[in-house]
């Protein structure tokens, strides 16, 4: 019996083996997780095996299998597999089918990866990403400073169309953008330690005001005149607060979302 998210690939197999036949199934998924379940019976005994295992690097795949039989009792194996070698390691828990030692082989496992994955493979996974991250900022840094001051030079020269579009829009109390930022917004609490890198996109996306109303396709926001990206490799949002009618609106696109604006359901309700 197995569980799984995305892409999953079920696999039965039957066969003999020296216990007599034997079944089971697999299923391998596309998050790198898998979980087995393997009942066997045969003239030496009744053997049931279960377990999982989950990749937890680019090279690295670690698993367990807890094997409960009788008269083989009760033991632990866990694998670990790193690039194209297999690492064993077999313990075996109790010649009798103990209830406490069926726990002890299944939960302990868990508990153990639960806290390597919170303290040690987590931490380590998101700092490898910020350096390779840090790795491709850096490889694209001049690209990117060519990129800003294109940006800076567009807006520049959007000054007077923008007026002469505010002006216009003031007057049928149409769509006027009164801020706008386009980049890596950080909400969550849990870390805090990250900083935000956005830009202010509000005289790229006034400029692309037409008979107040704002569409933007399904496209990367970083090639629209007046933009850059300002965090290569990470993922971005547009946070638009804007004017219509009079009342203030307000939404989050992410980058290669479609936004059409306005709409009634982006308005701020104030009295909520």
């Amino acid at each position: 019996m197995a569980s799984g998210t995305k892409n999953r690939d079920y696999t039965l197999r039957s066969g003999l083996t020296s216990e007599g036949p034997s079944h089971s199934a697999i299923l391998n998924s596309f998050t790198a997780s898998a979980c087995l379940f393997l009942p066997r019976a045969g003239f030496f005994g009744t053997i049931v095996e279960y377990g999982a295992e989950r990749r937890i690097s680019k090279h690295s795949v670690l698993g367990a299998t807890v094997s409960v039989g009788v008269p083989q009792g009760v033991s632990l194996k866990i694998k670990l597999n790193r690039a194209s070698q297999t690492y064993f390691f077999p313990i075996h828990l109790t010649d009798q089918l103990l209830p406490s030692a069926v726990f002890y082989a299944t939960a302990g496992p868990l508990i153990f990866y639960f806290a390597m994955d919170r303290l040690i493979i987590q931490p380590y996974l998101r700092a490898q990403k910020e350096k390779d991250l840090e790795k491709q900022r850096e490889s694209c840094a001049s690209d990117t400073f060519q990129k800003k001051q294109e940006a800076e030079a567009a807006v520049r020269l959007m000054q007077e169309s923008v007026r002469r579009i505010i002006e216009a829009e003031e007057a049928r109390m149409g769509l006027i953008i009164v801020n706008a930022w386009y980049g890596k917004f950080v909400n969550d609490q849990s870390r805090r330690d990250e900083r935000a890198k956005v830009i202010d996109v509000t005289v790229p996306l006034q400029c692309l005001v037409k008979d107040s109303k704002l569409i933007l396709t399904e496209a990367s926001k970083a090639g629209l005149p007046g933009f850059y990206d300002p965090c290569v490799g990470e993922d971005k949002n547009l946070k638009v607060l804007y004017q219509f009618r009079g009342v203030l609106h307000q939404v989050m696109s992410a980058d290669n979302e479609a936004l059409r604006i306005p709409k009634q359901s982006h308005r701020i309700d104030i009295d909520s």
